[in-house]
């Protein structure tokens, strides 16, 4: 009897305990799988079920032992340069740096080179292989610039492209006028819509956009959280002559917009809304519409490809956008030419020359 209650005081590390009336539930802190209740944290199943947990959290069995990849990956993991990553980046780079750590943390680092790594890519294939290819590059750059290894492991590493995909593709006018006419001006699917067409904003800006970045000059920026990269957006400022067709959009994009609100896109309860929760929503309430195979992503292509093609510059279409490089804004340019020669477009103009400078883009 006294060893069983000696057994009791016995407590696992990474278990988050939780009371509710006088009963303690048990959790592993990383995996948050549920653990034996009932019995001490010493008892045979509940070591068994822990262990089982601790397996699977690279970050807790691994002792990182200075000179090992795990001590690497570890500090890498905790550096300002990791931090200072946008948020969706940072996410794929530290899924697959944790997988690194997992399967290779007990390698010395300084042993570590090109070999080994192509040999862990050789596992992937597609945008797979070319995540975990970046995962290695910011790895090995950085433990070259920390004096970890002598030389950049991944210096020489077999990169390959992702494959060229058609990606999301973008809504047609008809696909756009049935979602409309499914959804009226005062729904919550009618404003998500009509912000995200007009704004062209990835779902992960979008649920953040709110009166506060409106500013003087009629202009709505934000700085993406992709890219860091500013976009500018005209929001009651007036539209050069080529955007006067864009009219008609915004004007329902700015019928649809709440009154007295913090962000636009927040929910009933006066929450933020997440970027799952837009895009699963566009995508449902595009179903309902009797829409296939649209995204709030090709809602984006759609209003840049739209700029495109009435004559906004490359610049123009930069801006709006977000974009870092002439090449990206480019591609819709070529695509727009490409459809003026074939039938014409309201606009019949060279657009790749026409420049418009970004202070001119918003006033006639």
């Amino acid at each position: 009897m006294r060893r069983y209650l000696r057994s009791e005081i016995v407590k696992k590390p990474r278990v988050h305990r939780v009371n509710k009336r006088g009963k303690v539930y048990k959790y592993h802190k990383f995996t948050r799988a549920a653990l034996p209740n009932g019995v001490p944290e010493d008892h045979i199943d509940f070591v068994a079920a822990w262990e089982i947990e601790e397996s699977k959290s690279p970050g807790a069995r691994q002792r990182s032992s200075v000179g090992t990849v795990a001590h690497g990956v570890n500090l890498y993991l905790k550096s300002k340069q990791n931090a200072e990553l946008s948020k969706e980046y940072r996410a794929t780079i530290n899924k697959n740096a944790r997988d690194i750590l997992q399967k290779y943390g007990n390698a010395p680092l300084s042993m570590l080179g090109p070999l080994h790594i192509n040999s862990d890519l050789a596992k992937y294939t597609g945008t797979q292989r070319v995540a975990r290819c970046k995962a290695w590059r910011q790895l090995g750059l950085w433990w070259k610039e920390r004096q970890l290894t002598e030389f950049d492991p991944s210096d020489g590493i077999i990169s390959i492209k992702a494959p060229k995909t058609d990606g999301h593709l973008p809504w047609s006018k008809d696909e756009v006028q049935a979602y409309r006419d499914r959804w009226a001006i005062g729904t919550t699917q009618r404003l998500c819509f009509e912000l995200v067409y007009w704004t062209g904003a990835r779902t992960v800006d979008a649920v953040v956009l709110g009166p506060r970045m409106i500013g003087g000059d009629g202009l709505l920026t934000f700085k993406q959280s992709k890219t860091q990269n500013p976009a500018h957006i005209p929001w009651t400022s007036p539209l050069p002559d080529w955007g006067e067709t864009l009219e008609v959009d915004r004007a329902q994009m700015l019928a649809c917009l709440p009154k007295g609100v913090f962000t636009y896109l927040e929910t009933s309860t006066g929450k933020p809304r997440t970027k799952k929760g837009l895009s699963n929503l566009l995508s449902a309430a595009a179903r309902k519409a009797e829409i296939q195979g649209r995204s709030a992503h090709g809602l984006r292509k759609s209003r840049l490809t739209a700029l495109a093609e009435v004559g906004a510059s490359v610049h123009v279409i930069m801006a709006w956008g977000g974009h870092k490089t002439l090449s990206e804004a480019q591609e819709y340019i070529k695509s727009a030419n490409v459809k003026r020669v074939l039938i014409g477009t309201e606009q019949d103009q060279n657009t790749v020359n026409h420049i418009v400078p970004i202070g001119k883009m918003v006033k006639k």
